[in-house]
Protein backbone atom coordinates (compact mmCIF):
# COMPACT_ATOMS: atom_id res chain seq x y z
CA UNK A 1 0.00 0.00 0.00
CA UNK A 2 1.16 3.57 -0.62
CA UNK A 3 1.61 5.75 2.44
CA UNK A 4 2.17 8.86 0.33
CA UNK A 5 -0.51 11.27 -0.85
CA UNK A 6 -2.05 10.24 -4.18
CA UNK A 7 -1.87 13.87 -5.31
CA UNK A 8 1.91 13.80 -5.42
CA UNK A 9 4.57 11.34 -6.55
CA UNK A 10 3.07 7.86 -6.27
CA UNK A 11 4.90 5.19 -4.33
CA UNK A 12 7.52 7.24 -2.48
CA UNK A 13 6.79 5.36 0.73
CA UNK A 14 5.39 1.88 0.86
CA UNK A 15 4.56 -0.58 3.60
CA UNK A 16 5.46 -4.25 3.29
CA UNK A 17 5.65 -7.27 5.50
CA UNK A 18 7.56 -10.54 5.59
CA UNK A 19 10.67 -12.29 6.84
CA UNK A 20 12.89 -10.47 4.33
CA UNK A 21 12.56 -7.41 6.58
CA UNK A 22 12.54 -9.17 9.96
CA UNK A 23 15.41 -11.63 9.43
CA UNK A 24 18.26 -9.06 9.01
CA UNK A 25 17.07 -7.15 12.10
CA UNK A 26 16.92 -10.27 14.28
CA UNK A 27 20.19 -11.66 12.89
CA UNK A 28 22.04 -8.44 13.70
CA UNK A 29 20.79 -8.44 17.30
CA UNK A 30 21.50 -12.17 17.67
CA UNK A 31 25.11 -11.60 16.58
CA UNK A 32 25.56 -8.79 19.11
CA UNK A 33 24.01 -10.94 21.81
CA UNK A 34 26.25 -13.89 20.99
CA UNK A 35 29.37 -11.74 21.36
CA UNK A 36 28.12 -10.21 24.64
CA UNK A 37 27.28 -13.60 26.16
CA UNK A 38 30.63 -15.04 25.13
CA UNK A 39 32.43 -12.10 26.76
CA UNK A 40 30.37 -12.46 29.94
CA UNK A 41 30.47 -16.25 30.39
CA UNK A 42 33.75 -17.11 28.68
CA UNK A 43 32.09 -19.81 26.56
CA UNK A 44 30.25 -19.80 23.27
CA UNK A 45 26.49 -19.53 23.95
CA UNK A 46 24.14 -22.13 22.53
CA UNK A 47 21.57 -21.36 19.87
CA UNK A 48 18.88 -22.22 22.43
CA UNK A 49 20.14 -19.55 24.84
CA UNK A 50 20.31 -16.88 22.13
CA UNK A 51 16.79 -17.71 20.94
CA UNK A 52 15.36 -17.75 24.47
CA UNK A 53 16.86 -14.35 25.24
CA UNK A 54 15.56 -12.89 21.98
CA UNK A 55 12.08 -14.15 22.87
CA UNK A 56 12.28 -12.69 26.37
CA UNK A 57 12.96 -9.24 24.89
CA UNK A 58 10.29 -9.28 22.16
CA UNK A 59 7.47 -6.77 22.63
CA UNK A 60 4.18 -6.58 20.77
CA UNK A 61 3.18 -2.94 20.38
CA UNK A 62 0.30 -3.73 18.01
CA UNK A 63 -2.15 -5.37 20.43
CA UNK A 64 -4.53 -2.39 20.47
CA UNK A 65 -4.68 -2.41 16.68
CA UNK A 66 -5.08 -6.19 16.53
CA UNK A 67 -7.86 -6.15 19.10
CA UNK A 68 -9.70 -3.55 17.05
CA UNK A 69 -9.19 -5.36 13.74
CA UNK A 70 -11.73 -7.89 12.48
CA UNK A 71 -10.42 -11.22 11.17
CA UNK A 72 -12.10 -12.82 8.15
CA UNK A 73 -15.25 -14.81 9.05
CA UNK A 74 -15.10 -13.52 12.63
CA UNK A 75 -18.49 -13.87 14.41
CA UNK A 76 -20.01 -10.44 15.06
CA UNK A 77 -21.12 -11.42 18.55
CA UNK A 78 -17.56 -11.98 19.72
CA UNK A 79 -15.93 -9.17 21.71
CA UNK A 80 -12.27 -10.17 21.31
CA UNK A 81 -10.36 -11.72 18.46
CA UNK A 82 -8.96 -15.22 18.98
CA UNK A 83 -5.55 -15.16 20.61
CA UNK A 84 -4.26 -17.60 17.99
CA UNK A 85 -5.24 -15.17 15.20
CA UNK A 86 -3.43 -12.27 16.86
CA UNK A 87 -0.29 -14.35 17.26
CA UNK A 88 -0.37 -15.48 13.63
CA UNK A 89 -0.34 -11.83 12.57
CA UNK A 90 2.31 -10.43 14.90
CA UNK A 91 3.95 -13.38 16.69
CA UNK A 92 5.66 -12.41 19.94
CA UNK A 93 6.40 -8.92 18.67
CA UNK A 94 9.59 -7.07 17.81
CA UNK A 95 12.89 -7.88 19.49
CA UNK A 96 13.96 -5.03 21.76
CA UNK A 97 17.74 -4.79 21.73
CA UNK A 98 17.74 -2.41 24.71
CA UNK A 99 16.27 -4.87 27.21
CA UNK A 100 18.64 -7.64 26.12
CA UNK A 101 21.53 -6.02 27.93
CA UNK A 102 21.35 -5.43 31.68
CA UNK A 103 20.89 -1.83 32.83
CA UNK A 104 19.31 0.03 35.75
CA UNK A 105 15.72 -0.72 34.73
CA UNK A 106 16.04 -4.00 32.83
CA UNK A 107 17.78 -7.19 33.91
CA UNK A 108 17.85 -10.64 32.29
CA UNK A 109 18.49 -13.92 34.11
CA UNK A 110 19.05 -17.15 32.19
CA UNK A 111 19.64 -20.87 32.69
CA UNK A 112 20.38 -23.90 30.52
CA UNK A 113 19.66 -27.54 31.26
CA UNK A 114 18.54 -30.81 29.68
CA UNK A 115 15.24 -32.50 30.51
CA UNK A 116 14.67 -36.23 30.82
CA UNK A 117 11.13 -36.43 29.43
CA UNK A 118 10.10 -38.62 32.36
CA UNK A 119 11.00 -35.84 34.81
CA UNK A 120 9.93 -32.31 35.73
CA UNK A 121 12.15 -29.27 36.16
CA UNK A 122 10.98 -26.64 38.59
CA UNK A 123 12.46 -23.13 38.90
CA UNK A 124 11.69 -20.72 41.71
CA UNK A 125 11.98 -17.27 40.15
CA UNK A 126 12.52 -14.21 42.36
CA UNK A 127 10.20 -11.21 42.02
CA UNK A 128 11.43 -8.38 44.29
CA UNK A 129 8.59 -6.58 46.15
CA UNK A 130 10.25 -3.26 45.24
CA UNK A 131 9.70 -4.17 41.58
CA UNK A 132 6.01 -4.92 42.17
CA UNK A 133 5.57 -1.68 44.14
CA UNK A 134 6.79 0.52 41.29
CA UNK A 135 4.24 3.12 40.19
CA UNK A 136 5.02 2.64 36.53
CA UNK A 137 4.65 0.13 33.71
CA UNK A 138 6.51 -3.07 34.56
CA UNK A 139 7.04 -6.31 32.74
CA UNK A 140 8.36 -9.85 33.26
CA UNK A 141 8.94 -11.78 30.04
CA UNK A 142 10.02 -15.42 29.89
CA UNK A 143 11.65 -16.87 26.79
CA UNK A 144 12.04 -20.62 26.33
CA UNK A 145 13.80 -22.47 23.50
CA UNK A 146 14.77 -26.06 22.71
CA UNK A 147 16.11 -27.97 19.71
CA UNK A 148 14.38 -31.35 19.33
CA UNK A 149 15.41 -34.07 16.89
CA UNK A 150 13.36 -33.92 13.69
CA UNK A 151 12.45 -36.04 10.70
CA UNK A 152 11.73 -35.19 7.08
CA UNK A 153 7.97 -35.67 7.35
CA UNK A 154 6.01 -32.42 7.16
CA UNK A 155 3.49 -33.82 9.68
CA UNK A 156 4.55 -34.37 13.31
CA UNK A 157 8.20 -33.84 12.42
CA UNK A 158 9.30 -32.78 15.94
CA UNK A 159 10.34 -35.75 18.08
CA UNK A 160 10.10 -34.08 21.50
CA UNK A 161 7.59 -31.48 22.66
CA UNK A 162 8.55 -29.29 25.64
CA UNK A 163 6.53 -26.56 27.30
CA UNK A 164 6.36 -24.62 30.54
CA UNK A 165 3.75 -23.18 32.87
CA UNK A 166 4.00 -20.34 35.40
CA UNK A 167 2.44 -20.58 38.87
CA UNK A 168 2.08 -18.11 41.74
CA UNK A 169 2.51 -20.95 44.20
CA UNK A 170 3.31 -24.65 43.93
CA UNK A 171 2.08 -27.87 45.50
CA UNK A 172 4.61 -30.70 45.54
CA UNK A 173 1.83 -33.29 45.89
CA UNK A 174 0.28 -32.04 42.65
CA UNK A 175 3.62 -32.31 40.87
CA UNK A 176 4.17 -35.82 42.18
CA UNK A 177 0.71 -36.78 40.95
CA UNK A 178 1.53 -35.30 37.54
CA UNK A 179 4.83 -37.15 37.41
CA UNK A 180 3.20 -40.43 38.40
CA UNK A 181 0.66 -40.19 35.59
CA UNK A 182 3.42 -39.34 33.10
CA UNK A 183 5.39 -42.39 34.26
CA UNK A 184 2.32 -44.50 33.48
CA UNK A 185 2.12 -42.93 30.00
CA UNK A 186 -1.25 -41.37 30.83
CA UNK A 187 -0.51 -38.02 29.19
CA UNK A 188 -4.12 -36.77 29.06
CA UNK A 189 -4.63 -37.38 32.78
CA UNK A 190 -1.29 -35.76 33.54
CA UNK A 191 -2.17 -32.64 31.56
CA UNK A 192 -5.56 -32.48 33.28
CA UNK A 193 -3.78 -32.32 36.66
CA UNK A 194 -1.75 -29.29 35.58
CA UNK A 195 -4.69 -27.56 33.90
CA UNK A 196 -6.77 -27.86 37.07
CA UNK A 197 -3.94 -26.59 39.26
CA UNK A 198 -3.16 -23.76 36.82
CA UNK A 199 -6.79 -22.60 36.88
CA UNK A 200 -6.44 -22.02 40.64
CA UNK A 201 -2.83 -20.97 41.04
CA UNK A 202 -1.59 -19.97 37.61
CA UNK A 203 0.07 -16.57 37.20
CA UNK A 204 -1.37 -14.03 34.75
CA UNK A 205 1.19 -14.60 31.99
CA UNK A 206 0.21 -14.15 28.32
CA UNK A 207 -0.28 -16.12 26.11
CA UNK A 208 -1.56 -19.32 27.70
CA UNK A 209 0.73 -22.32 27.42
CA UNK A 210 -1.79 -24.17 25.23
CA UNK A 211 -1.29 -21.55 22.48
CA UNK A 212 2.50 -21.94 22.37
CA UNK A 213 3.24 -25.47 23.60
CA UNK A 214 3.80 -26.82 20.08
CA UNK A 215 6.54 -24.29 19.33
CA UNK A 216 10.27 -24.73 19.90
CA UNK A 217 10.42 -21.04 20.80
CA UNK A 218 7.97 -19.89 23.46
CA UNK A 219 7.25 -16.64 25.26
CA UNK A 220 5.11 -15.80 28.29
CA UNK A 221 4.65 -12.20 29.48
CA UNK A 222 3.33 -10.58 32.65
CA UNK A 223 2.74 -6.86 32.14
CA UNK A 224 1.12 -4.33 34.47
CA UNK A 225 0.51 -0.59 34.56
CA UNK A 226 1.36 1.77 37.43
CA UNK A 227 -1.29 0.45 39.82
CA UNK A 228 -0.88 -3.25 39.04
CA UNK A 229 1.46 -5.92 40.31
CA UNK A 230 0.04 -7.29 43.53
CA UNK A 231 -1.40 -10.37 41.80
CA UNK A 232 1.98 -12.13 42.10
CA UNK A 233 1.98 -11.82 45.89
CA UNK A 234 0.33 -14.31 48.24
CA UNK A 235 -0.70 -14.13 51.88
CA UNK A 236 2.87 -14.50 53.07
CA UNK A 237 4.08 -11.99 50.45
CA UNK A 238 6.43 -14.63 49.07
CA UNK A 239 8.25 -12.75 46.27
CA UNK A 240 8.60 -15.69 43.87
CA UNK A 241 6.83 -17.35 40.96
CA UNK A 242 7.39 -20.92 39.85
CA UNK A 243 8.21 -22.11 36.34
CA UNK A 244 7.56 -25.78 35.64
CA UNK A 245 9.14 -27.30 32.54
CA UNK A 246 7.93 -30.62 31.21
CA UNK A 247 7.43 -32.43 27.91
CA UNK A 248 6.74 -35.64 26.07
CA UNK A 249 8.02 -37.68 23.14
CA UNK A 250 6.03 -37.46 19.93
CA UNK A 251 7.67 -40.45 18.23
CA UNK A 252 10.68 -42.71 18.66
CA UNK A 253 14.02 -41.62 17.25
CA UNK A 254 17.68 -42.74 17.47
CA UNK A 255 18.44 -40.21 20.25
CA UNK A 256 15.44 -41.14 22.38
CA UNK A 257 17.52 -41.89 25.49
CA UNK A 258 19.26 -38.50 25.36
CA UNK A 259 17.84 -35.72 27.56
CA UNK A 260 16.41 -32.75 25.66
CA UNK A 261 18.51 -29.54 26.00
CA UNK A 262 16.72 -26.22 26.54
CA UNK A 263 17.33 -22.63 27.62
CA UNK A 264 15.25 -20.34 29.81
CA UNK A 265 15.55 -16.53 29.97
CA UNK A 266 13.64 -14.16 32.26
CA UNK A 267 13.71 -10.42 31.57
CA UNK A 268 12.50 -7.86 34.13
CA UNK A 269 11.95 -4.32 32.90
CA UNK A 270 10.19 -1.11 33.97
CA UNK A 271 9.82 2.39 32.52
CA UNK A 272 10.51 4.58 35.56
CA UNK A 273 13.71 6.52 36.20
CA UNK A 274 13.74 5.14 39.75
CA UNK A 275 16.72 2.99 40.72
CA UNK A 276 15.50 0.09 42.87
CA UNK A 277 18.81 -1.83 42.62
CA UNK A 278 17.02 -4.47 40.56
CA UNK A 279 20.08 -6.48 39.60
CA UNK A 280 21.36 -6.62 43.18
CA UNK A 281 17.96 -7.70 44.55
CA UNK A 282 17.58 -10.41 41.93
CA UNK A 283 21.09 -11.70 42.61
CA UNK A 284 20.45 -11.91 46.34
CA UNK A 285 17.16 -13.74 45.93
CA UNK A 286 18.52 -16.01 43.19
CA UNK A 287 21.08 -17.43 45.64
CA UNK A 288 18.23 -18.33 47.98
CA UNK A 289 16.30 -19.77 45.03
CA UNK A 290 19.18 -22.07 44.07
CA UNK A 291 19.33 -23.68 47.50
CA UNK A 292 15.56 -24.20 47.63
CA UNK A 293 15.43 -25.39 44.03
CA UNK A 294 17.81 -28.27 44.81
CA UNK A 295 15.50 -29.47 47.58
CA UNK A 296 12.34 -29.14 45.46
CA UNK A 297 13.78 -30.91 42.43
CA UNK A 298 14.95 -33.73 44.71
CA UNK A 299 11.40 -34.06 46.02
CA UNK A 300 9.73 -34.29 42.66
CA UNK A 301 12.27 -36.67 41.11
CA UNK A 302 12.02 -39.49 43.69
Amino acid sequence: MSLHSTNTIDGVFKGWQGTSFAAPHVTHIAARLERALQAQTGIEPSANLIRAMLASSAKNNSLDWLNAATPPDFPQDKQRQPQEWRMRISGYGKVDSITLFTDRNHVTMFAEDALDLRQIHLYKIPVPPAFLDLRTNKRIAIGFAYNPPTRASRKAYIANSLWFEVFRRIDVDVLLSYKGKKANADEKAAEAVIEEFSAKHGAAFFPGYTEVNNSTLQQRVWEKSARGGKDLLWEDNDPFVYVMITGKAKFKHPYEAVAQPYALAITYSYESEADIQLRQKLSEQARVKQREQVRERTQIQI
